[in-house]
């Protein structure tokens, strides 16, 4: 715990000196191009339609598990001005009343949704779980039916594949929800990607929103790049200064997680991603809190589908923003 509290500080220390006036920086010079998006495109595993965060839902009961919900506030200290994003917003994934998949179940509808809309994934697993009954199917479940009648589903036959491959992984022991809520990042990273179909991103994603970690942060994700364009426009100090940070992408802290060679493989980064993982690095170890916020404001900029509170009588609450005292005023 001391260790957390310390690592904080530091994180906040440095964001302090972010936000100091520039006094000899010409600030047209740090400004993204608003014109263009500068930032590579996603690989197929990092698909747009990938739920993030966003069913169409409506909730009344807005609690979260108590290590997000630390972690939102760690990241409305450093930053404040992020607090009406999350009071406007609700993160369905971390309320203390979500419904958990077996892991299994969670990695296998990864798969079914990859490069598809979110309205197929949805018909198309319920086509797979009509194949078996009234549940997602088991991993033993899914080795004993032919493959043909599984693809059926509206698989195609690497998806097909790939969800069997899974499926023999628990199997044999390979994986399983104990073995991998006791492992490290890293290890859990590692087990996911030996897997065939399964990559880094997908890794992440399960740390993410069924593990729970909270300093995870994706750098290829084009959502979270998205949001973080806007974040830093609308902060052109914080933007100049990151520039001059370089992250030591081998500290445990910053670097993605996993230690095989698939896990690490790490191409050169645009240098619009490394003033990200610049700024993402000053709220570790709440890096999941800034993701999930910066999918927030990256939907707001595409229009996307929104989850917001509702009253009792079902009409949207005009929520107020809660005063917050600006702790990083006196550095401005």
């Amino acid at each position: 715990m001391l260790l957390v509290r310390q690592r904080t500080m530091f994180s906040r220390t440095l964001f302090k000196q972010l936000l100091l006036p520039l006094s000899t920086m010409d600030g047209k010079d740090f400004k993204l191009e608003t014109g263009k998006e500068p930032f590579p495109l996603l690989s197929a595993q990092q698909d747009e339609s990938v739920e993030r965060d966003l069913p169409d839902i409506e909730v009344q009961d807005k609690t979260y598990i108590k290590e997000f919900q630390t972690a939102l506030d760690a990241v409305i200290e450093l930053d404040p001005s992020l607090g009406p994003t999350v009071d406007k917003h609700v993160f369905p994934s971390f309320l203390e009343s979500a419904v958990v998949p077996g892991s299994y179940e969670y990695l296998a509808r990864s798969v079914i949704s990859q490069q598809v809309s979110g309205y197929a994934a949805k018909a198309i697993c319920g086509r797979v779980v009509a194949l078996f009954g009234e549940s997602f199917p088991t991993p033993e479940q899914v080795l004993e039916i032919d493959f043909d009648t599984l693809k059926e589903a509206g698989l195609s036959t690497r998806k097909t594949e790939y969800i069997r491959s899974l499926a023999q992984s628990y199997a044999d022991g390979v994986l399983s929800d104990a073995k991998l809520k006791t492992s490290s990042d890293d290890e859990v990273v590692d087990m996911i990607v030996s897997i065939r179909g399964f990559g880094p991103w997908t890794a992440q994603m399960f740390l993410l929103f069924w593990l729970k970690r909270m300093n995870v942060f994706s750098l290829g994700d084009l959502g979270v790049q998205r949001g973080y364009k806007r974040y830093v426009q609308d902060r052109p100090e914080l933007l100049a200064r990151a520039k001059t940070i370089v992250v030591d992408v081998e500290d445990p802290r910053f670097r993605p997680p996993g230690t095989s060679a698939k896990a690490r493989k790490r191409e050169k980064l645009a240098k619009e991603l490394e003033h990200m993982e610049a700024v993402a690095s000053l709220f570790s170890p709440h890096r999941s809190a800034l993701q999930v916020i910066l999918w927030k404001l990256s939907d707001i900029v595409m229009d996307t589908v929104e989850l917001r509170t509702t009253s009792s009588n079902g009409k949207r609450k005009q929520s107020e923003p809660k005063p917050r005292r600006n702790k990083l005023a006196k550095s401005q």
